[in-house]
C-alpha cells in the first residue's frame, strides 16, 4: 500500500506515473519553479533517473511537466 492509498483521499495520483513532486493545489508559482528547475537540469535529472528508478523492472522516464493545469 503506498501513500496515496493511506492517506484518505488526502493525497491523489495524476497521470499515469507513481512519481512526482507534491505541490499545494493551486500553487501555480511554485509549480512553474519546479518545471524551469527541471528544464534546465533535464540531464541531471535523466543521470538521476537512471540510477535509482530505471533500475525497476519496466520503469520507463516520466516526460518534464508541461503546464501547470
Amino acid at each position: 500500500m503506498d501513500l496515496v492509498d493511506k492517506s484518505d483521499k488526502a493525497f491523489k495520483l495524476v497521470g499515469e506515473s507513481r512519481y512526482g513532486i507534491g505541490v499545494k493545489d493551486g500553487d501555480v508559482k511554485f509549480c512553474e519553479f519546479i518545471n524551469t528547475t527541471l528544464k534546465k537540469n533535464a540531464a541531471a535529472y535523466a543521470g538521476a533517473w537512471a540510477e535509482t528508478a530505471a533500475k525497476v523492472e519496466g520503469a520507463a522516464p516520466p516526460a518534464l511537466p508541461v503546464t501547470c493545469a
